[in-house]
């Protein structure tokens, strides 16, 4: 074995002289003739039927399955050649041996009748081991990183991206294979192969201090690599791991095979056989008395497997009993690889690995079975140089593919479509590919369209009548442009329900958008009379809208024929021209025909007025219609000692002196306009209860119903009383008082309230006082000028 981890493409008589003097047992003289225990040698393959290498033998793990009785006899020779060292086939008549010299590989293929040497690639070192998926899919791996595939056609050469010497390769299929090596480096070579390229896996620590890995094997869930010192190593799916071999295992392990997950065989050991056996959960290793060295092993059935080794040794092991029956191999040469794929036929290799080198195919027959011997088949070197551009691997020229119809060139570069980058795997290139996000084939609506990239599921990509670049079975407004959203609501403008609003947004659910309702939070599409008006805001539901009085409310819910509903000057919801009393929202309370506004006794009949002084009786007494000298108590006029007061006016609205006129309550104050129009009052007072002649302070307030004071309340005029012997009052005349306004007419017809006060100057407390609500009337002009 250490031989071999230092084979490389030297000259050939240098690497012989290696391989002799690193066997072990030492140099010539000290080692067997026979190569004795050499790694390259290991027995069967792990897929004999292109599936996880199930043996094709029984399913029975107990160990009653048995292999009858065999002979072994040569096929041929290939001492023309190189040592043998693997064998693989899909069929007894499919069978592949390789092997070759330290500096070139060679291979041989057995059709069941006669053996043939195959063209393999200049340059490529022995070949170690053979394993395949069918007669048109075979990989070889050998010393110096060297590997190479059968396409059917021929063999071409694999970059595994490593020197070192590789040993074994199995897999589950061509996108998921695994190849193991190792030639005295740090740790052993553990690659795994995509269909496209090789990438280095790093492999378990180990406890022996090994560096090389020699076969691996699966079936099932199981994946397994044997090597050096009685290493074994377990692929769980997602890493690799050591696992425990027993005691015995103190030697390396160099091939392995099965029948299933609970029933694997190992083999090894170079002076001294070492087998170990899996049962599911553990290994356990054994070291038969009086056996060599092991290099191959195949099982076909369940209980027994047929193996190899040391000295041309080849026999049974019964993994019930863990015996081994020997048979003969009719030779002396180290048998290194064993494969089978039913229990009526084995071909097993061997040889010899340093010169003269020498290599020797077998086969085991049920006894009495026999092949006779083909002549020997001459190694063939396939030496013609590649093509220069053969990007497909076939040995053939690109441009002559392309000429000859062998590949297809889509976009006419002179690179064969298969060597293309094809991302979405349709069979279409890239550069030619009409939808790289799917299958150009698949077209569902038949538009020419491929599906992953159609505008229009479902319709025809290229009709388009509107011209708006959305094939017309997608089309969101059909005879429109759909890319033409001047408000942005998602709808094409040619279909716009509400130009200038979001025809999403539609609050009642009328299906008219909120920014174009007529009646919003009503159904628009509601209008029982059919006046346009939704029913929602229709004023007069079931009306046609005519209008007579043109107040907008139509005649069959007019509040007010013939009159404007909408004209309600006092608020009071009656419209003016039904409205009773239109300026007074309260109308006539008391129902004594006057209005709330005008009534002089509210709550009371106006017309009622017994003693005839002019206020309802309703309200009577009024301090004002009491006489003078007397006081309104309790409803009623009293006489009083109290000083008392009577206001009247003096003058009319035409500066004519007018006989005394006592104001009551709500009587006429007039205003006479004055000097430059500004307004002036005049008053006359009647008083008893003071002083004659006596001095007096007069302070009189005009203020308007709404609370606006229109004469100083600061104003104090000074008069003095006179007799008046006729009339038999004390009196004071022509009481003189600016109004604070500007214009005497300014608030004429509205109501005010007059309050005045008298006392006598020599004495504050002789006073009387009187409050008069009142109207205020406008008069005439310059009073103040009247004589």
């Amino acid at each position: 074995m250490q031989a071999l981890r230092g084979m490389r493409r030297a000259a050939l008589l240098a690497v012989c002289a290696l391989l002799v003097c690193a066997l072990p047992g030492g140099c010539p003289g000290n080692a067997p003739a026979d190569d004795s225990g050499d790694p390259t040698s290991q027995g069967g393959n792990s897929n004999t039927n292109g599936s996880n290498g199930s043996g094709g033998g029984s399913s029975n793990d107990s160990g009653s399955g048995k292999v009858l009785g065999g002979t072994w006899s040569a096929i041929f020779d290939a001492g023309g050649g190189g040592v043998l060292s693997g064998v693989w086939g899909s069929s007894a008549s499919d069978v592949f041996f390789v092997g070759g010299t330290p500096t070139q590989g060679e291979v041989y293929h057995f059709d069941g009748t006669v053996c043939r040497g195959m063209k393999v690639p200049a340059g490529v070192g022995l070949l170690v081991w053979v394993f395949g998926f069918g007669p048109a899919d075979v990989y070889a791996v050998g010393v110096g990183g060297g590997a190479i595939h059968y396409d059917g056609v021929r063999w071409t050469k694999l970059e595994t991206g490593t020197t070192q010497d590789l040993w074994g390769v199995w897999g589950r299929a061509s996108n998921d294979l695994w190849v193991v090596g190792g030639s005295g480096g740090v740790e052993p070579v553990l690659l795994h192969f995509d269909g496209t390229a090789f990438t280095s896996v790093a492999p378990p620590a180990n406890d022996r201090a090994a560096t090389a890995l020699f076969k691996i094997w699966g079936i099932g869930s199981k994946l397994f690599a044997v090597g050096e010192r009685g290493l074994i190593v377990e692929f769980d799916g997602q890493a690799w791991k050591q696992v425990a071999t027993g005691a015995a295992a103190d030697d390396d392990f160099v091939s392995l095979w099965g029948t299933s997950e609970r029933n694997i065989v190992a083999v090894g050991g170079r002076s001294s056989a070492r087998i170990a056996t899996f049962d599911g959960s553990q290994w356990t290793t054994i070291q038969p008395a009086a056996l060599p060295g092991l290099n191959a092993v195949c099982m076909v059935s369940a209980g027994e497997a047929i193996v190899g080794g040391v000295d041309g040794f080849v026999g049974r092991f019964d993994v019930a009993t863990r015996t081994v029956t020997r048979e003969s191999s009719g030779s002396s040469l180290v048998v290194h690889a064993i494969w089978g794929k039913t229990a009526d036929r084995f071909f097993g290799v061997g040889g010899r690995f340093s010169a003269p080198f020498t290599g020797l195919a077998l086969v085991r027959l049920l006894d009495g079975g026999r092949i006779e011997n083909a002549p020997p088949p001459l190694p063939i070197i396939d030496d013609e140089p590649p093509p220069v551009h053969d990007c497909n691997g076939n040995g053939v020229e690109d441009a002559t593919d392309i000429s000859q119809r062998a590949s297809a060139d889509c976009d006419a570069d002179g690179v064969p479509d298969e060597c293309q980058a094809d991302s979405d795997g349709d069979g279409v290139p890239d550069a030619c590919d009409r939808c790289g996000a799917g299958n150009d084939a698949d077209d569902a609506d038949g538009d020419g369209v491929p599906d992953a990239c159609d505008a229009c599921a479902g319709g025809n990509d290229g009709a388009d009548a509107d011209g708006d670049g959305v094939a017309d079975g997608c089309d969101r407004c059909a005879g429109h442009d759909d890319g033409v959203d001047a408000d942005g609501d998602g709808v094409p403008d040619g279909c716009d329900k509400c130009a200038g609003g979001d025809d999403r947004l539609d609050a009642d659910g009328d299906g008219v958008p909120d920014t174009c309702d007529v009646c919003a939070g009503s159904d628009d599409r509601l209008d029982t009379d059919g006046d346009g008006v939704p029913n929602g805001c229709d004023d007069c539901a079931g009306d046609n809208q005519s209008d007579a009085d043109g107040d907008g409310v139509p005649d069959a819910c007019d509040v007010c024929a013939g009159s404007d509903d909408h004209a309600d000057a006092d608020g009071d919801g009656k419209p003016d021209g039904c409205d009773t009393c239109p300026q007074d929202a309260a109308d006539d309370s008391d129902g004594d025909g006057v209005c709330d506004s005008l009534d002089r006794c509210q709550g009371s009949d106006d017309a009622i007025d017994v003693d005839a002084d002019g206020t309802p009786d309703g309200c009577d007494c009024f301090e004002s219609e009491c006489a003078l000298g007397q006081k309104c108590v309790g409803g009623a006029c009293v006489d009083t000692s109290d000083p008392d007061l009577e206001i009247g006016n003096i003058r009319d609205g035409t500066c004519n002196v007018s006989a005394y006129e006592k104001l009551l309550d709500y009587g006429d104050l007039r205003v006479c306009c004055g000097f430059q129009g500004l307004a002036d009052l005049y008053m006359h007072l009647r008083v008893t209860g003071f002083t004659q002649d006596a001095a007096v302070e007069i302070r009189p307030i005009v203020t308007l119903a709404t609370g606006e004071v229109i004469s100083s309340p600061n104003l104090t005029i000074f008069k003095t009383l006179s007799w008046n012997v006729a009339g038999g009052f004390n009196e004071v005349s022509e009481v003189y008082v600016m109004l604070i306004w500007p214009r005497c007419d300014l608030h004429a017809g509205r109501e005010a309230t007059l309050s005045l006060e008298i006392r006598q100057s020599s004495d504050p407390n002789v006073r009387a006082s009187l409050t008069l609500p009142v109207r205020i009337v406008a008069g005439g002009d310059f009073c103040n000028d009247c004589p």
